[in-house]
């Protein structure tokens, strides 16, 4: 076995030389220095003063690890309720607040079923607006996001008729109006009993047998 070595006699004071460095900075107004610095140590009070800067320093230390528990442990807890919003909120005694959905300005909530049958209900309404764009623009072109769709132009089929130019469509309009003008004189020919009709209703005329200038009619007696 060794036995300890004694410890070295410490005298009260003793002279030692200590290289001093301050640091400073501009809101307080201190300069940086650094000199050599002649301080007579106290041994028992050096040795008193450290332990009790590290007793400070395990008490800081401690206070800091409590502050960052804490933290770690808010922020668990809002991450929770962030990943979990179906969770009903807990409260003490002496907190309360009200509901944002049962509040007394909420519209109304709507069960799955009614949900279901509104959001369908929209759909359908989007598709009866889509379809009646489509026939108020027949001008539009056809728009599909399938690409496999296809389909043929009803106008280039091959049954089609002839597409007519501007003047031969205009020359066909004159040709059935002068058509349907001699299909009602040949009918008023053909049925002098029918009535006249007229679509002004300022026109006005006599009757060619009862005029004064006509010759008295004679009975059938």
């Amino acid at each position: 076995l060794t036995q300890p070595k004694p410890k070295p006699k410490q005298t009260p004071n003793q002279s030692q030389r200590i290289f001093i460095s301050i640091m400073g900075n501009h809101s307080t107004k201190t300069a940086i220095t650094e000199d050599w610095v002649d301080v007579d140590i106290d041994d028992s009070a050096s040795e008193y003063s450290y332990e009790t800067e590290e007793e400070e320093d395990m008490e800081c230390d401690e206070e800091m690890m409590r502050q960052i528990l804490a933290d770690a442990k808010r922020l668990r807890f809002m991450a929770d309720a962030f990943l979990h919003p179906e969770k009903p909120v807990a409260s003490t005694g002496c907190y309360c607040d009200g509901c944002y959905y049962d509040r007394p300005s909420a519209p109304p909530r709507l069960s799955r079923e009614e949900a279901d049958e509104q959001a369908q209900i929209l759909a359908d309404t989007y598709s009866l607006g889509r379809l009646a764009h489509a026939y108020a623009h027949p001008e539009e072109p056809v728009v599909t996001t399938d690409p496999a769709a296809c389909a043929r132009c009803y106008y280039d089929r091959s049954s089609a008729p002839d597409r007519l130019s501007v003047e031969e469509t205009e020359e066909q309009a004159a040709i059935m109006t002068d058509l349907d003008v001699l299909r009602r004189a040949a009918r008023d020919y053909l049925h002098p009993e029918l009535p006249v009709v007229s679509s002004d209703p300022t026109a006005c005329a006599r009757n060619y047998f009862i005029r004064y200038s006509a010759p008295e009619q004679e009975s059938l007696e």
